[in-house]
C-alpha cells in the first residue's frame, strides 16, 4: 500500500551502501539475523512496528520532507483505490470465526436484501451457532457479533483488512462453509 514510501527508502538505503546488519547493529541488535529480518519483511510487504520505522529512518538520514511527501502520495493513492472499489458490486456475506485463526465464509441466503435483514440473521446464527460472526454489509462497513447476539459495528478505511482471513507465510485465505 506503501509503495512508493518503501521505494523511497530502499533506495535511500541502498544508495548510502548501508547493508541491514550495517543497521541493525547502529540500532544495537545483537541478534543480526532477527532484525534483518524484520527489515527485509519492510521492504517487501510494508510491515513494521511504528517505532522501529522512526528508528531506521532516522538511521538511514532519510529527508523527513520528501518522505512526508511520498507517505501523501502513497495515502492519496490509497484512498483514491478504495473509493474506486467500493464503487463495484458487492455481495453481503458472514464470516464464522471456527477458533483462534480459523475463519469460513458463508454466504447470506438469496431472500436477504437489505442490511437490517441480513443484521438480523446474522445475530441469530451466531447465538444458534455460539459463534462469532463478522457481517459485511458493504465495503465501508464489518460488524462483528458475538455469541449472545451483542453487535459492534467498525468503519472501514484504506488501511483495514477487507474481513478476517487465515494466513500462513504471505498466503491469505478462507475457507467456504456451505
Amino acid at each position: 500500500m506503501f509503495n512508493n514510501t518503501i521505494d523511497y527508502i530502499v533506495r535511500e538505503r541502498r544508495n548510502k551502501r548501508l547493508s541491514y546488519g550495517d543497521i541493525g547493529r547502529a540500532l544495537g541488535y545483537k541478534n543480526i539475523g532477527k532484525i534483518s529480518s524484520k527489515i527485509a519483511d519492510f521492504e517487501h510487504y510494508g510491515n513494521i512496528d511504528k517505532e522501529l520505522f522512526k528508528r531506521i529512518v532516522d538511521i538511514i538520514g532519510i529527508d523527513k520532507e520528501e518522505l512526508n511527501k511520498m507517505i501523501k502520495m502513497d495515502r492519496e493513492i490509497a484512498e483514491k483505490r478504495f473509493e474506486e472499489l467500493c464503487k463495484q458490486p458487492f455481495k453481503m456475506h458472514i464470516v464464522i470465526r471456527f477458533m483462534a485463526a480459523v475463519y469460513g465464509r458463508k454466504e447470506l441466503p438469496e431472500g436477504i436484501k437489505t442490511e437490517e435483514e441480513a443484521l438480523k440473521y446474522a445475530i441469530k446464527y451466531a447465538k444458534e451457532n455460539k459463534r462469532h460472526i463478522c457481517l459485511n454489509p458493504s465495503r465501508k462497513k464489518r460488524i462483528w457479533i458475538n455469541p449472545e447476539g451483542g453487535a459492534c459495528i467498525q468503519d472501514l478505511s484504506p488501511y483495514s483488512e477487507e474481513c478476517p482471513y487465515m494466513q500462513i507465510g504471505n498466503k491469505r485465505f478462507l475457507f467456504s462453509v456451505e
